[in-house]
């Protein structure tokens, strides 16, 4: 087989070993291999109830850490790529500080700490980062107690009463108390400052859903608002409070650290009308969340809409809200789509099948600006209702993904990272080992695999610098191996290869599948 004089310059002949009189030749070659998939691939964690995790409120530190990594090796399994975990339910803290108590999802009593004693967020983001999945941490602003709790003796509820209004038998941090605003910066600013996090995103829960009968009890501070001078209407006052609070957690979380993401996973309508024959619950309106001006104006990395419904509903179609969501995305950020995997085999009569969440994951890919999904909730995936985790994991994610890079935070990509080869006669085996060049370290690595005309990716973390396979694992010679380098907001570098058949070279490829396109050119 040989190479045309075209490519004297970039291609340096490396001489191996001979193995079965067949001498093995490689060439370091400018070669494009198609890139891994861009999307999210992510599930929301709840720990307010013990939802998710851990299952219940009385487990020693040990379970809890063993259904920690369960999660975490099931979520590698199937190819995902980050984890949304609940660390603050009710004001409350599922990590080790000093301003806000323990949750009692930990220990069944608000205020009493793991036992043994451990960081729950530490040792999530710690195996997190270990299997290449970011962390990103999941917090309510402003509910305060839910039901009939008791709030510990340094619990907001105790040591500020005079944030706290009470709705539908729960309490709430009022919004429109500066105090109450900077209680929840203040947090904020200790997560981002002391872990490292990937993210902080929000969930639906601004103002409190109404019930129907009664408004929310926040008069007394709207009159104060007023009898200072202030004009603005009770509604449109209330989501100032809201845009105030979104806008200074951006503000903050930047200052700290300007490559962590912020994100929030709103309800999924902004306004009835928006797109044309939407019908539901206005969370302009009714809860105060004006989503669309955060994601018009950039104010956030990434949203994630709960689009709840299935995608023949007609009130609330998944594809046409998806799409309007993409619309709103002005400043090109992430528009991930929140999906109800928890309506699969439910046990009501309206249960949805696995098919619904498959259909809206390609639904997803195929809506223009639209990266990725977040599935809430994890005891779905965890119990494998319907098996859907393993159609998942067998069908959509059956390949590696990474996060779409957020180049507005960083959009310098690291070096070309350097290859070598090896071949071990005696074994057959092959040995491909690489390194970081320049002063960042890479985030991570892929590795592309062309064997049979077909590449496909493998994504490993940054201490993995390494690759070794049979010469014909799968009954197939390697006909080129690429590595490139990835940083931490997904900026990947140049692909540095190694080229077993020169021909592979002058085959197309499609980008998502990896298989060729067209045949083989001159």
């Amino acid at each position: 087989m040989s190479i045309s004089k075209s490519f004297v310059g970039f291609l340096s002949w490396v001489p191996v070993v001979a193995f079965a009189q067949v001498e093995f030749t490689t060439l370091d070659a400018q070669l494009q291999p198609p890139s891994p998939r861009r999307e999210m691939r992510a599930a929301w964690v709840a720990t307010v109830s013990n939802i998710d995790w851990p299952t219940a409120s009385n487990l020693s530190t040990a379970t809890q850490q063993t259904q920690i990594n369960a999660v975490l090796d099931t979520a590698k399994a199937m190819n995902m790529n980050a984890v949304f975990v609940q660390m603050r339910t009710q004001c409350d803290a599922l990590y080790s500080t000093t301003l806000a108590p323990w949750s009692k999802s930990l220990r069944g009593t608000m205020g009493v700490a793991p036992s043994p004693l451990y960081d729950p967020m530490q040792y999530w983001i710690a195996g997190a980062h270990q299997r290449g999945l970011e962390f990103h941490a999941w917090l309510n602003p402003y509910r305060a107690l839910t039901g009939t709790g008791v709030g510990s003796s340094t619990h907001v509820t105790v040591t500020r009463p005079d944030l706290i209004i009470t709705y539908n038998n729960a309490k709430y941090l009022d919004p429109g108390k500066v105090d109450s605003q900077t209680i929840f910066n203040n947090v904020v600013a200790d997560i981002v400052t002391r872990y490292d996090v990937d993210g902080i995103v929000f969930d639906d829960y601004f103002y409190p859903y109404p019930d129907g009968v009664t408004s929310f009890p926040d008069s007394a501070t709207y009159n104060a608002y007023t009898s200072a001078g202030g004009t603005l209407s009770l509604a449109n006052w209330r989501r100032q409070n809201v845009d105030t609070m979104v806008l200074q957690i951006a503000n903050t979380i930047k200052a700290i650290k300007p490559t962590c993401k912020y994100g929030i996973g709103p309800f999924g309508i902004w306004k009835p009308g928006n797109p044309a024959g939407v019908v539901g619950l206005s969370s302009y309106d009714e809860i105060y969340a004006d989503t669309k001006k955060w994601i018009n104006l950039g104010w956030l990395d990434y949203i994630c809409p709960q689009l709840y419904w299935k995608i023949s509903s007609t009130g609330q179609p998944y594809n046409s809200l998806t799409t309007w969501w993409t619309q709103q995305n002005l400043m090109n950020r992430h528009v991930y789509i929140s999906n109800a995997a928890y309506k699969v085999a439910d046990g009501t009569g309206t249960a949805w099948v696995s098919q619904e969440i498959l259909d809206q994951i390609n639904s997803t890919r195929n809506i223009a600006g639209a990266t990725g999904n977040v599935f809430y909730n994890w005891t779905v995936m965890r119990n494998n209702r319907d098996t859907l985790r393993t159609q998942i994991q067998t069908g959509p994610y059956a390949q590696p993904a990474l996060i779409p890079a957020s180049t507005w935070l960083d959009n310098l990509a690291p070096f070309m990272p350097n290859l070598t080869y090896t071949f071990d006669r005696p074994t057959r085996i092959q040995h491909f080992d690489w390194s970081p060049q320049g002063i960042d370290t890479p985030h991570m690595y892929v590795v592309a695999l062309l064997q049979n005309n077909v590449w496909t990716h493998k994504i490993y973390t940054a201490t993995t610098l390494s690759y070794a396979r049979g010469l014909k694992d799968g009954g197939e010679a390697l006909q080129a191996f690429s590595v490139a380098a990835v940083d931490r907001m997904g900026n990947m570098s140049p692909w540095k290869s190694k080229v077993f058949d020169p021909a592979a070279i002058n085959i197309n490829f499609d980008v998502e599948s990896g298989s060729p396109t067209g045949v083989r050119t001159p």
